[in-house]
């Protein structure tokens, strides 16, 4: 309202203490005030700093995951660092029972390396395998990276015109079966040097908006920082039994395999009939004492709370967990909220669930050595309460979409204050809680997920 004798203006704000709080309600003045004054100094809309001191002083400690020195190495390498510890122990083990050590597994992967090598299968040529969750897959995808080649697992289920139109667009030189290995009796042989950890170590094809999908190439080290991330974070050790769930053409698959041998746990690969029968995979899970699982939320909704006797981690992403389950099975055991597209190499962000967590669930801080900023269209940052998109940058961020670099260029950017460090421009949007944590809250643009799998409406048009 205007004030009759001295022509100013004074702002008279009412709020519902059940909507806003006394420092929203502050800050919004305040705020208010200071865009005020960029305006009258002749600052342009889309320059306009939105920011309060306090605030940038809040997101300069919410941005940034915790600072943490892990070795930078490839894949094999870190493998391998494992297999000195724990050589004799198991590595990985099937539904029949079969099992391989580490030092077995670790030769094996040699045998398919040399293999390869063979089949004139270099560094920087891209692999393909017909990935089924079985004792022999962990073997194949050391022994391509061991060459310093890029892993593409590839549907044996999917059409064939799919499976012939990624086979093309990747350039793979080779395709092989993981259910009918060739290299077992390879002879060993001398192999060049292995890949730096800037170097391409899979490729993981996702849903497309222009009716074809795209493939993510992914780093090493960002790979392997991501796994000692999870590792550190969900507390998994040698004694774990880790279920790899996830189909394998899913970089959760990957997850899931290197999470386990990177902690000289066990890896429990499942066939997609068990996947199919959750309450037979619940007894399989159970007589095979499986203590660390992921699952999709919609897929853990399907065990009703049933308990999970051996298990003691909990990881649910992929979607937004629902409340209920959550809260009911972070009473019982460690339950994770894990969020992150296939372009931050698997995960982003995760939250440990309290049995009385206020909702909606957050999906946490960054991963260490990650960066999560929320930005408006001009790409400057949005304080705590605004919504804008969620770019994730720091050392888990692949190198961009394979053979496309136009579609890089539109979503890895620059981030700036970051000393130039590559960032993710994920297109959720989302913003940051009063607490400091990552709040999803839908889509920029027409990307839907199924069953924790996402989908680019475009694509199933075409």
């Amino acid at each position: 309202m205007e004030e009759c004798l001295t022509r100013r203006y004074a702002l008279l704000v009412r709020n519902s203490r059940n909507h806003l709080s006394d420092r929203d309600v502050d800050r919004y003045v305040r705020r208010l005030e200071h865009l005020t004054q960029q305006l009258a100094s002749g600052v342009e809309l889309p320059q306009l700093d939105y920011l309060l001191d306090e605030e940038r002083r809040e997101l300069a400690s919410w941005e940034m995951g915790e600072v943490r020195p892990y070795p930078v190495a490839s894949m094999p390498a870190l493998f391998d660092k494992t297999v000195e510890s724990f050589a004799e122990r198991v590595a990985v083990r099937d539904e029949s029972g079969a099992a391989l050590s580490y030092a077995e597994l670790r030769k094996n992967s040699l045998h398919c390396a040399s293999w390869l090598a063979a089949q004139g299968v270099g560094r920087g040529d891209v692999v393909a395998v017909l990935a089924r969750r079985t004792l022999f897959l962990p073997e194949m995808v050391l022994g391509i990276q061991r060459l310093g080649a890029v892993f593409l697992p590839v549907d044996p289920k999917a059409p064939a015109e799919c499976i012939a139109f990624i086979l093309t667009d990747s350039g793979a030189v080779l395709t092989i079966d993981s259910a009918a290995p060739a290299h077992t009796c390879a002879p060993l042989a001398q192999l060049p040097q292995g890949p730096e950890p800037g170097d391409g170590a899979y490729l993981i094809y996702t849903s497309g908006s222009t009716g074809k999908p795209k493939g993510v190439l992914a780093p090493h080290g960002g790979f392997a920082n991501m796994i000692q991330g999870q590792i550190e974070i969900f507390g998994v050790g040698p004694e774990d039994r880790v279920l790899q769930f996830a189909p394998p053409i899913f970089d959760a698959s990957l997850s899931e395999m290197f999470m386990a041998f990177f902690a000289g746990a066990c890896l429990y690969p499942v066939s997609d009939e068990s996947r199919n029968a959750p309450w037979s995979l619940r007894q399989y899970m159970a007589d095979n004492a499986v203590s660390v699982v992921t699952f999709p939320p919609s897929y853990l909704r399907l065990f009703e709370r049933e308990s999970f006797p051996s298990l003691r981690v909990l990881i649910t992403a992929g979607e937004p967990p629902v409340a209920a389950d959550a809260l009911h099975y972070a009473g019982a055991l460690r339950y994770f909220n894990a969020y992150g597209p296939t372009e931050t190499c698997v995960c982003a962000s995760m939250k440990r669930v309290a049995p009385q967590e206020t909702l909606p669930i957050s999906s946490g801080r960054p991963i260490p050595n990650a960066v999560a900023r929320i930005v408006d269209r001009q790409g400057q940052p949005r304080p705590a309460g605004m919504v804008g998109e969620l770019w994730v940058g720091g050392a888990s961020v692949a190198l961009g979409y394979h053979r496309n670099p136009e579609l890089t260029e539109q979503r890895f950017r620059s981030l700036p204050g970051q000393g130039g460090c590559a960032a993710y421009a994920t297109g959720d949007l989302a913003l940051w809680s009063e607490t400091g944590e990552l709040q999803l809250v839908g889509r920029s643009d027409d990307q839907v997920k199924i069953r924790g799998n996402r989908v680019e409406l475009g694509e199933v048009t075409f």
